[in-house]
């Protein structure tokens, strides 16, 4: 059976920041275009959970439970450089641990950059969890573009040591995750943050924006 594209970072309207997609209208896209399954990754949270998984359902598709969520190095005592994971569910268990981390988060992570992790608290829950790169806004990313290929090479190997076969580089069209990625043989991942449907919808976006 050949492999087949599944969309697995998509902010909806329950993403607050920077999301427009509607759920029903996402899912029926993805039908429409075949596909058997799709992953929502809200922002820092679940609110569109049980209606993503109605829909989902009902459509055919099979639903996948993520969120992209800030975290911070627990060596950023000033918290003042965040970067972005993505976490899906790998099963019951990783929704478990994903729903402690997003209570977590607004529990006990609150700073100006909003609800957020700590690097030991992913740790800490992250069975059954499969982690995405969070490409240029991941810690691996952000050192890529720096130019600071050592510095990728000893976070990249941190997070291969906690999830091992559940971690996924990003590829975002950045030659640097190329060179680390035939370095280190980790598996890696095309993705790019959909946060609209068509074009038809960034219009409007801009429109309301200019308003």
């Amino acid at each position: 059976m050949s492999t087949q594209f599944i969309h697995l970072r998509n902010h909806s309207e329950f993403s607050l920041v920077d999301g427009l997609l509607g759920i029903k209208p996402m899912v029926n896209r993805i039908r429409d275009l075949e596909m058997p399954a799709v992953a929502l990754s809200d922002k820092n949270n679940f609110y569109g959970l049980v209606k993503f998984q109605k829909i989902a359902h009902n459509a055919g598709i099979k639903p996948i439970f993520g969120s992209d969520l800030i975290w911070f190095s627990d060596q950023d005592e000033g918290l003042e450089s965040p970067f972005v994971i993505t976490l899906l569910a790998q099963n019951q268990l990783g929704y478990k641990n994903l729903l402690k981390l997003i209570s977590k988060a607004y529990q006990q992570g609150q700073t100006v950059h909003g609800a957020s992790l700590r690097q030991s608290w992913i740790k800490a829950h992250s069975e059954g969890l499969i982690a995405l790169s969070g490409g240029i806004e991941g810690d691996i990313g952000k050192a890529l573009l720096s130019d600071k290929l050592p510095l990728a090479d000893d976070r990249l190997q941190w997070w291969k040591d906690l999830f091992v076969d559940r971690f996924y580089l990003d590829l975002q069209q950045l030659n640097y995750q190329m060179l680390i990625t035939k370095q280190n043989f980790i598996k890696t991942i095309h993705v790019n943050s959909s946060t609209l449907i068509s074009l038809l919808d960034l219009s409007s976006m801009v429109g309301s924006v200019l308003k």
